[in-house]
């Protein structure tokens, strides 16, 4: 074999390892995607058994005057009919009006306060990062370091978009794209955690009661109503009264949870794929084609 010929085959083992590799991480990126919308569906649904349970007194929304014990509430299923982008904004409607029942039963803690808009910034962002990688093209590049780089390009065809019609290309690292799916799996985590610690409204009835000029009527009645329970599986373990969570304790609680949601917004704030260095062409590069692709020098490469 000459030299030619083995720097071929060295060549093509480069590019069909680099491509296997990214399809492996657009892989995974993928179905964290979807756990992460699987488990805001599920807690949506539970924080709207939280509201119908405060409007209407009852400890779960499951008791219903119906007749037939086949039916369904057809706001169980109506998530699963939307896009991401469309469920996120159901999703912020729900958990914004849970944010205010639940913000109001712990004397308003100012920690707690953003906790609605933080996690709603990290669903959507996740989701339209994902999105991007997902609908893109991946280019082989010799010039690139084989296995680590991959070109990118991403066409423009949303009507707000940057140079509309054009294709946006850059140079995706291994190692951004790990830190994206990384970002992933802390989001994750903490819904996952979520949906045990928020089964139930945290509030301390007798303090409550000793200081309800500092709460509106609507919490002062909720929490002395006989149908409702506080606390939740999660949040209880290692108390001593399990159903019971001290006002202290609620406080130390929601603000842990805030705490642990600002340090995936600094992570979201700090992730790399996210970077504007990129060129704009008017058609998809070409394997073999190399691009220099510089932060301050916005180029159409086929003019």
């Amino acid at each position: 074999m000459n030299e030619t010929a083995k720097e071929d085959v060295k060549l093509n083992i480069s590019r069909s390892d680099t491509y296997e590799l990214f399809a492996i991480l657009i892989g995974n990126s993928v179905i964290n995607h979807q756990k992460i919308l699987s488990n805001a569906k599920r807690i949506c649904q539970i924080m709207r058994d939280e509201i119908e349970c405060w409007k209407y007194g009852r400890a779960r929304r499951g008791v219903l005057a119906v007749s037939s014990v086949n039916w369904r509430d057809p706001l169980e299923s109506f998530p699963n009919t939307l896009s991401d982008s469309d469920f996120y904004s159901y999703f912020e409607s729900i958990l914004n009006s849970w944010h205010d029942i639940q913000f109001r039963l712990a004397g308003k803690p100012a920690k707690f306060e953003g906790f609605p808009s933080n996690l709603l910034k990290n669903l959507r962002e996740e989701n339209k990062l994902r999105n991007h990688l997902v609908h893109s093209e991946y280019v082989w590049d010799r010039d690139l370091k084989q296995g680590d780089e991959i070109m990118v390009a991403r066409p423009q065809n949303s009507s707000g978009a940057r140079n509309f019609g054009h294709f946006q290309v850059k140079t995706l690292n291994r190692s951004e794209f790990l830190e994206f799916i990384e970002y992933q799996y802390k989001i994750i985590q903490f819904l996952e955690f979520l949906q045990c610690d928020f089964e139930l409204f945290l509030y301390d009835e007798a303090h409550i009661t000793a200081n309800s000029t500092e709460f509106d009527v609507e919490v002062v009645q909720f929490s002395q109503s006989e149908e409702v329970n506080s606390g939740s599986a999660g949040f209880s373990e290692g108390f001593e009264d399990p159903w019971e969570p001290r006002h202290a304790e609620i406080i130390a609680f929601l603000s842990a949870k805030a705490e642990s949601l600002s340090a995936i917004e600094e992570l979201r704030l700090k992730l790399r794929i996210k970077s504007g260095n990129c060129v704009y062409t008017q058609l998809p590069p070409m394997e073999g084609s190399t691009l220099t692709i510089s932060k301050d020098t916005v180029i159409d490469i086929y003019e």
